[in-house]
């Protein structure tokens, strides 16, 4: 009886410990996405993270998932995310290319943009650059390698 508890006991910690794993048709009611429009070629790149580390990179003819972030720079993210939006930027831009931060949170999406590079007729605020510097970076670091054999 006593190894069978046990066994009980490990199965369900095993199980409470997965962590649940999403795809670009399942993704759950918060993510960040963030990229690029080009007015010219109508192209659209962006990347989409989400809390649990998971990163997905998008453009308007495929889409992978990719190297899954650690826990710390996830949750640095999400903090400056939550500073952009309590300050809440109606800061909407567009031109020949429009870098763009989507935040999702439950039922509520909150889409800012501005002018390529950094800004036309208005500067972009400190916090939004802060964010996207941080979403930059993390792209990176997420970035898969691909070998061509």
């Amino acid at each position: 009886m006593r190894t069978f508890l046990v066994g009980l006991l490990f199965i369900s910690f095993t199980l409470g410990c997965h962590t649940k794993r999403y795809t670009l048709e399942t993704l759950p009611k918060t993510y960040i996405e963030f990229g690029s429009n080009s007015d010219n070629s109508g192209a659209r790149i962006s990347w989409v993270f989400l809390r649990n580390g998971q990163v997905f990179y998008k453009t308007n003819l495929f889409s992978t998932p990719q190297k899954d972030l650690p826990k710390t720079e996830v949750d640095e993210i999400f903090k400056e995310a939550e500073s952009v939006k309590k300050t809440g930027y109606q800061f909407k831009e567009v031109g020949v290319t429009t870098g763009f931060i989507t935040l999702k949170d439950k039922d509520h999406l909150r889409e800012v943009s501005w002018t390529w590079p950094y800004g036309g007729t208005k500067p972009v605020p400190d916090e939004l650059s802060k964010l996207y510097g941080l979403l930059l970076k993390a792209s990176k670091d997420a970035a898969q390698e691909y070998k061509l054999d």
